[in-house]
């Protein structure tokens, strides 16, 4: 394989050869890290636009990708008369994992112009039978043999016409013996290398040729000791093979360069001669004569030295890393670039042992800084064990997490925690681990830094008190940092994102993108999935979480699983076909096709009453499986959809022209045959009563399966049903359509609860589960919220955030799946109580005091309103009012919530919330239409439907109305300070408390203003229109100062901060932050749990409430000055833009920055 490249180009003399040589260093037997090196040197190659960061970070997509990419590089080829041959060597040297032990990342049909020759050891894995399994000719194989004596004396002929001095006859024939025991290609060039070696080196006595490949390597290497000395040897080949992808000439020179016992051997031998010149010189020879050995090869935009066969690696491993582990080497390596990672602060712990006149020289040496540390450094410290300094210093260190994530990726960050959690148990590590995976999805998205130091703060700020040591130095670093950027941030203070280890009980991690089916078993203590790329995983719980038991790979990917008896595996794939696997031995038990026609599902299978009996639904048909038989008979053909329980010999279905069948599956009789509806059935559910509820999406019937007779009918509003869910006993049906759910009463057939927009997108999932003697209702929509009802209660027990692509419930236990990263959660839902986030039933616009203590929503209907702590989430208070609420207030008085209320009876009251008794109670004249408060003059305002202003003033405790002042109708009004700022069309006005008989008015909106805020103290009102962008207004001078015509989005809620400086505005699911003197947007900040409802600015925290239930609070931090550009934080450029142009031109290829030299920005890094 090594000589290839020379007979291609004898056969293609216009040919390009990209060649990888597996297993010569650890990452090269990784099949994700050897394809991202391919894609980029193909791109390189060929001028191709490199994939985005997010198919870098996928194997699936990467191998989803290899087609369509050698396609386009084939019509490269086509244009320009070439070919493009790729050599991979060893493919069996690559980890065992189901990508490359199945083969199927190796592509059997290649486009034109494209040669690809891999080699493979016959005896590994089985990989040289599924590979001739896949190939469709059998003149692409072709099997090495041993040497033959000829072509031995033509390789021996090669050898001595390229060497300088040709062998002796007698070394011939010590070659031509030794031959007979070992015909191997490479033995034959390594013995040829050594006896050139003894001959060169003029040695007397009997020459000994060893017998195997691994005997004259370890002979080579002692030449090597010999000729350059054992330290200088076993240490540089040390360095070689302990490194990861290789090392380059400086990297090497500058490790020997620092290494104690390196250079007092090196002073030893050559006394004289200048030290730099000496080591430069030593490793020059050295490396001469490693020529046969070692090779240069490119990895990731850099050329490193890597040895040329994975034989010659693993024996200087035995030799060189093998006595303590290789801790020494894996120690200096690690020390020096932690060393680099520190500027030198920590320079005398390398040099410790140092001698006075070496200080001088290892100083100038170690200035060569380089960023591989921030892919290597954790790796190193995992192999010398150094866990300490793996938690100072990189996998707890805000600052060199922020780095690589900035530089490099998340993905690789969290590779980082899985090698250290391979081989070091540490609990915090873990939750970090869980909180970058939680936030992979934003980070990707986001490259600012501050969103990195956001996640960390928001999810560990409440683990600090229980895990001080290293949580609490990620977060006190991360506040660091955050507080003294030169730049505008929305720091999260409280409520803004869920802790990892609260209420999930465990996370696995599937391996794949797309998943198609969660099984979940009713005990839970198994737990399977079924990915888009064919992949079965199923887990078993074990005391604390659940541990990978069995690993699959199908040929057609599963579209729905069920486990049997805990140790077979069903699973049913989108051909209809049904394979059942033995878990213990993942040996495939049974195979049969099902249904022979094409089908476009759903696919489902389910348990029933008969023992080793499935149900299999494929779309048209619903078969009965026998396990033991391997064997199926059609139950019921044409159906569209259908219904059984677990222990039930019943089996009900529905088909397209609306029947309804009901058929005992014991006996195989059909009971009954009810047309009922008009339409395609679409929902049925049952209850263990033997109750059934059938829908065609409009109507819904219930009726009772053993006497076949009709129980109710119910009258459902006009918009169409999406989902039917009851509870075990039949007392409860929901209902859900769009946003809304509505709960019915099954005995009495009436409406017990209405719910309209209870989630902001349709809901998608809605099921019953009984929980500790009590049902609650399960509800999730595409917003990725999860909602846990009281159906007793009425009420929402708790909103989680799930990225929620499926839902499985069993009992108290929620399997949900994560729709960017293939993750599986499992909560317990008795345990909802540990979490550290309070979510509110935002029923209605939120209400808050200023400082945004306390939170008002309404919590039933129109007449009660919950009063609630936004820090712990505590309720305070329930106020029950005895008429509808039309407008309510929330004001704090000596540190206590005071809720001011208007009612549909035009009463104004006011309750003492923790009496929960109206405190005071006044009666308006009009309609109330909506109520504001002047911190300034601590004065309540009223406004009226017919436009009329009222005032309570705090001391005079009386209304009184301000005459000569009327507003409109449709006028939008905010309260500032004394301004009442209100808006009658695209004219902006305003009234002081203090002057009401005079209205100043603003034009120049050429549109109507829909947002109107303004901070008095410093002279400046604020307005927005859609389609006419932000104003901002004086109001002494009541003319505008200036448009700021860059913001062009679309305003929910705005706010300005009290000095005028910045204004903060909700676009959906965002919030900005707007300089107000240099009319730009400075700051953005996505919110992950739904649309922002409301958002409130108090001094420098802002407060937001989101259609998700959260109440987060930021706190708004900019400096007094503030740097027009940015080092590498913030919104502006990052730190490493402005090095080499050649390679940060393209935002794709920052892969290669972390390998370049960073010389010239060592003091800007660090700054």
């Amino acid at each position: 394989m090594a000589k290839l490249p020379n007979e291609v180009k004898k056969n293609f003399t216009r040919c390009d050869i990209v060649q990888r040589f597996l297993g010569t260093s650890q990452r090269s037997t990784l099949l994700h890290d050897v394809l991202i090196g391919f894609w980029v040197q193909l791109c390189d190659l060929y001028s191709l636009e490199h994939p985005s960061d997010e198919t870098f970070r996928n194997s699936s997509q990467l191998l989803e990708g290899l087609p369509k990419l050698l396609k386009r590089v084939s019509e490269k080829l086509q244009s320009s008369k070439r070919h493009l041959v790729i050599l991979f060597d060893a493919v069996d040297q690559l980890l065992p994992t189901h990508d490359t032990l199945d083969t199927e990342w190796l592509p059997t049909h290649l486009p034109l112009n494209i040669h690809w020759v891999v080699s493979v050891d016959p005896n590994k894995h089985d990989i040289l039978a599924k590979l001739l399994n896949r190939m469709s000719d059998d003149h692409c194989y072709f099997q090495t043999n041993m040497l033959t004596e000829n072509s031995m004396d033509a390789f021996l002929a090669l050898m001595d016409s390229t060497a300088t001095k040709k062998l002796e006859a007698w070394f011939q024939e010590t070659i031509v013996r030794a031959f007979a025991h070992c015909r191997l290609p490479l033995y034959l060039k390594l013995a040829y290398h050594d006896i050139q070696m003894w001959h060169k080196s003029e040695r007397s006595g009997d020459y000994e040729l060893a017998g195997t490949v691994r005997g004259l390597i370890v002979a080579a290497f002692k030449f090597f000791e010999k000729s350059h000395g054992s330290v200088f040897v076993g240490h540089s080949l040390g360095y070689l093979c302990a490194s990861r992808w290789g090392l380059n000439d400086s990297e090497m020179q500058s490790l020997l360069a620092v290494d104690q016992a390196v250079l007092e051997e090196v002073k030893r031998l050559s006394p004289e001669q200048n030290i730099d010149v000496a080591i430069v010189e030593a490793w020059c020879k050295l490396k001469e004569d490693l020529y046969s050995f070692v090779e240069e090869r490119p990895a990731l935009g850099v050329k490193l030295l890597t040895f040329s066969h994975r034989q010659y690696s693993e024996t200087a491993v035995k030799c060189y890393l093998a006595q303590d582990g290789g801790n020494y080497i894996y120690t200096h390596i690690s020390d020096f670039l932690l060393w680099i990672w520190q500027n030198g602060t920590d320079k005398e712990k390398i040099l410790q042992d140092s001698t006075a006149d070496l200080n001088e020289y290892q100083n100038m040496k170690t200035q060569s800084l380089h960023l591989r540390n921030l892919s290597e450094l954790s790796y190193y410290f995992c192999q010398a064990r150094r866990w300490s300094d793996l938690i100072n210093y990189t996998l707890g260190s805000f600052q060199w997490l922020n780095a690589k994530c900035s530089v490099m990726s998340v993905f690789e960050v969290i590779r980082d925690f899985d090698l250290a959690l391979g081989v070091y148990d540490n609990v915090e590590l873990q939750i970090l681990r869980e909180v970058c995976i939680s936030s992979q999805a934003t980070l990707e998205s986001h490259v600012d830094s501050s969103y990195l130091a956001g996640e960390l703060i928001a999810r560990l700020e409440p683990l600090v008190v229980q895990y001080p040591e290293l949580i609490g130095k990620v977060v006190r670093e991360a506040l660091d940092w955050c507080y003294g950027c030169p730049h505008v941030l929305l720091i999260p203070l409280r409520g803004c994102l869920p802790t990892p280890g609260g209420h999930w009980m465990d996370t696995v991690e599937t391996g794949a993108d797309v998943i198609n089916t969660v099984y979940l078993s009713a005990d839970g203590q198994t737990l399977a999935v079924g990915a888009q790329n064919g992949l079965v995983k199923v887990w078993k719980w074990s005391s604390t979480r659940f541990e990978e038991h069995q690993s699959l790979h199908l040929s057609v990917p599963a579209m729905d699983l069920v486990v049997l008896y805990g140790d077979k595996l069903c699973s049913l794939d989108y051909k209809s076909t049904l394979k059942v696997f033995d878990l213990l031995e993942g040996a495939l038990l049974h195979e049969l096709k099902i249904f022979h026609e094409e089908s476009n599902g759903p696919w489902k299978l389910q348990v029933c009453a008969i023992p080793e009996n499935l149900l299999c639904f494929t779309g048209k048909r619903l078969d009965l499986y026998d396990l033991n038989i391997n064997a199926a008979h059609c139950v019921l053909s044409d159906v569209s959809c259908f219904a059984s329980r677990h222990t039930g010999q019943f089996v009900v279905a529905g088909n397209n022209n609306g029947d309804i069948c009901v058929k005992n599956l014991t006996n195989g009789l059909l009971m009954h045959t009810m047309k009922e509806l008009k339409r395609r059935v679409e929902y049925l559910v049952l209850t263990n009563h033997n109750t059934c509820i059938a829908s065609d999406g409009v109507n819904v019937v219930v009726f009772d399966i053993e006497e076949g007779g009709i129980l109710h009918r119910l009258q459902i509003p006009e918009s169409r049903i999406s989902h039917l869910a009851v509870d075990d006993l039949g007392l409860y049906l929901a209902v859900s359509s769009g946003c809304d759910i509505t709960i019915w009463d099954l005995m009495s057939a009436e409406i017990l609860q209405s719910h309209d927009d209870v989630h902001t997108f349709d809901i998608t999932y809605l099921e019953f589960t009984h929980v500790k003697d009590t049902e609650r209702l399960v509800s999730a929509s595409g917003d990725g919220m999860v909602k846990i009802w009281d159906v007793r209660d009425d009420k929402v027990l708790e909103t989680l955030a799930c990225d929620s692509g499926k839902l499985v419930i069993e009992g108290e236990l929620i399997a949900s799946t994560s729709v960017n990263n293939g993750m599986v959660h499992v909560l317990q839902i008795d345990s909802l109580h540990h979490m550290y986030i309070p979510r509110f039933p935002f029923w209605g616009l939120p209400i808050w005091d200023r400082d945004a203590s306390f939170l008002v929503v309404r919590v039933n209907q129109d007449t009660v309103m919950g009063v609630y702590d936004t820090t712990s989430g505590e309720t305070i208070a329930y106020l029950t009012n005895d008429s509808s609420v039309t407008c309510s207030l929330c004001i704090t008085i000596d540190g206590n919530p005071v809720v001011i209320m208007g009612d549909s009876n035009r009463k104004i009251k006011m309750w003492n919330v923790r009496s929960g008794m109206v405190a005071q109670m006044f009666d308006v004249s009009d309609d109330i239409a909506s109520l504001h408060f002047s911190a300034k003059s601590h004065t309540v305002i009223i406004v009226t439907e017919r436009g009329d202003i009222a005032m309570i003033e705090k001391e005079a405790n009386t209304l009184t109305y301000i005459k000569g002042f009327h507003l409109y109708h449709t006028e939008v009004v905010t309260v500032k300070d004394d301004l009442i700022l209100h808006v009658n069309g695209k004219i902006v006005q305003f009234t002081s408390l203090n002057k009401p008989k005079y209205t100043a008015r603003l034009k120049g909106h050429k549109y109507n203003v829909t947002h109107v805020t303004a901070a008095p103290e410093v002279d400046l009102l604020v307005s927005f229109a859609p389609h006419d962008g932000i104003y901002l207004w004086s109001i002494k001078k009541q003319k505008g100062l200036k448009k700021l015509e860059s913001i062009k989005v679309q305003v929910q809620q705005m706010d300005v901060t009290s000095d005028g400086k910045y204004v903060c505005l909700s676009t959906n699911n965002e919030v900005k932050v707007i300089d107000t003197k240099t009319k730009r947007e400075v700051y953005s900040q996505y919110i992950q749990f739904g649309n922002v409802l409301g958002l409130h600015v108090h001094e420098q925290n802002v407060s937001i409430a989101t259609s998700g239930g959260h109440m987060c609070v930021f706190h708004l931090h900019y400096p007094t000055e503030v740097v027009s550009e940015s080092l590498y934080y913030g919104t502006g450029a990052p730190w490493w833009k402005d090095t080499d142009a050649s390679i940060n031109s393209d935002r794709d290829k920052k892969r290669s920055r972390c390998y370049k030299d960073c010389r010239s920005h060592q003091t800007k890094f660090q700054r």
